[in-house]
C-alpha cells in the first residue's frame, strides 16, 4: 500500500535540513518551518539557494503564519515572494492579497492586488482596509495603502474611501489623502470630505483640513478646518464655516455642531454671525439676522428654533399672500436677543425680540 504522506514528509525533512544548513555559524533572524507544500524545488544560483514551493503552501517565520499557492525563498537576500491567494496571520492581524513579498531584513511586507488588511480587537470589534497596494512595516506597525482604498471600523461605525492612506496599529493614528471621505454611520450619516483627513485614537477624534465639506441629511457645512469628537458627537468648524439648507444659509467665524445618534441636534455660532432665510418654500432667502452669537435647535434633524444674542440686527420681508390674507410687510429691527420659531417644515412661523428693541415697520403702500 502506498503511503501518500511520504512526499510531504520528505518535503518537510528537506526544508528543515536546508534551514539548519543555512543557520550554521549564524542565528537566523526569524527561523522558519514548513508545514505543507505539494512540491519543493531547491536551486543553487551563484552560491545561494532559491527554494520554490508550490501547491497549498503553508509555513511559519517565527510567530507569523503564511499561506500561498506558490512561494520563492531567496536565502541570500532573505526575501520571500508569494503568489496566489496569499494569507498572512500575525497576532490580531490578518492580511490577504494575490501577491506578497516579505523582506525579512527590513521586516517589511509588500502586498499587491485585492489587498485586505484586517485587525481584530479584544472586544470582538474589528477594523479592515482594502486597497490595490499595501506596505506594512512589522517592527513599527506602520501601514500604507494606495489605489481604491476603503476602510471600515465596526467599533466607531466609520467607513471611508481615498486614494492614499496611512495607519499606525499601535498608535491608532493615520490619515487619508487623495479625495478622502469618511462616513460616520450607515444610516442618516455624516459624510466628511476634505483635502486631508486625520484620525486619532482609533477614530475617536477626526481632523479635516482644507476644503472641508460635511454632508448631512438636508444640510451642508463647508469650512477650512474641522475637529470631530465621536464620543461627544461634537464637531467644531473654523476657517469661514458656512451652513447651507433649503430654508436658510448661515455663517460665522466658528461653528460647533452637536449630534444625537448621528442626527443634527444643536448648532452654536460665534463672532460675526449671519443667517439668511426664507419664510416660505418658493421665496428667496432675502431675510437676514446678524449678531455676535447664534444658536439653532433641531428635532430629529429638522430645525425648530433659532436664537440670536448680542448686537442683533434683523431684516424681515413678508410678501403679500391673497390666500392667507397677508399684506406686504418689511421690518428692520435691532435688539439684544431674537428668537425665531419654525414650523414642521423648518420655515419661519414667529419672531420674538427682547431687550433694547428698536425697529421700523413698513406696510404695503407706505
Amino acid at each position: 500500500m502506498v503511503n501518500r504522506n511520504i512526499p510531504v514528509i520528505l518535503t518537510v525533512m528537506i526544508f528543515c535540513l536546508m534551514a539548519g544548513l543555512r543557520g550554521e555559524g549564524k542565528a537566523e533572524l526569524r527561523p522558519y518551518r514548513l508545514i505543507h507544500a505539494d512540491s519543493l524545488r531547491a536551486n543553487k544560483v551563484d552560491g545561494a539557494y532559491i527554494s520554490e514551493l508550490t501547491g497549498e503552501v503553508h509555513f511559519f517565520y517565527g510567530d507569523t503564519e503564511f499561506f500561498a499557492d506558490k512561494a520563492f525563498l531567496y536565502e541570500r537576500e532573505k526575501i520571500v515572494r508569494m503568489t496566489g491567494n496569499v494569507k498572512v496571520y500575525e497576532d490580531t492581524l490578518s492580511l490577504k492579497a494575490q501577491r506578497v513579498s516579505y523582506f525579512r531584513l527590513q521586516e517589511k511586507l509588500d502586498l499587491d492586488e485585492d489587498v485586505i488588511f484586517n485587525e481584530t480587537h479584544q472586544d470582538s470589534t474589528w477594523r479592515t482596509f482594502n486597497a490595490e497596494r499595501v506596505e506594512y512595516l512589522r517592527e513599527s506597525k506602520n501601514f500604507e495603502a494606495w489605489e481604491n482604498v476603503s476602510v471600515y471600523d465596526s467599533r466607531e461605525n466609520v467607513s471611508g474611501e481615498c486614494g492614499y492612506m496611512t495607519y499606525n496599529v499601535d498608535k491608532g493614528f493615520g490619515y487619508l489623502k487623495e479625495e478622502p471621505e469618511l462616513q460616520m454611520s450607515k444610516s442618516d450619516s455624516i459624510l466628511i470630505k476634505a483635502e486631508r483627513i486625520e484620525y486619532y485614537d482609533d477614530y475617536k477624534k477626526i481632523v479635516a483640513i482644507f476644503e472641508v465639506e460635511t454632508e448631512m441629511p438636508d444640510y451642508l457645512l463647508t469650512s477650512d478646518f474641522l475637529i470631530y469628537y465621536s464620543e461627544e458627537e461634537k464637531a467644531t468648524y473654523r476657517g469661514q464655516p458656512k451652513l447651507f439648507s433649503e430654508q436658510f444659509d448661515a455663517k460665522a467665524s466658528e461653528v460647533t455642531l452637536y449630534f444625537r445618534e448621528n442626527k443634527l441636534h444643536q448648532a452654536l455660532m460665534s463672532d460675526s454671525c449671519r443667517v439668511d432665510y426664507k419664510v416660505r418654500e418658493f421665496e428667496a432667502k432675502e431675510n437676514w439676522v446678524t449678531s455676535e452669537e447664534m444658536e439653532f435647535i433641531f428635532e430629529n434633524g429638522v430645525i425648530k428654533e433659532s436664537r440670536a444674542y448680542r448686537s442683533v440686527d434683523s431684516y424681515y420681508v413678508q410678501q403679500p399672500d391673497i390666500i392667507r390674507r397677508q399684506k406686504y410687510l418689511r421690518n428692520e429691527a435691532s435688539a439684544e436677543k431674537l428668537i425665531m420659531y419654525m414650523n414642521e417644515e423648518g420655515y419661519i412661523e414667529r419672531i420674538g425680540l427682547s431687550k433694547s428693541i428698536q425697529g421700523k415697520y413698513t406696510f404695503e403702500g407706505e
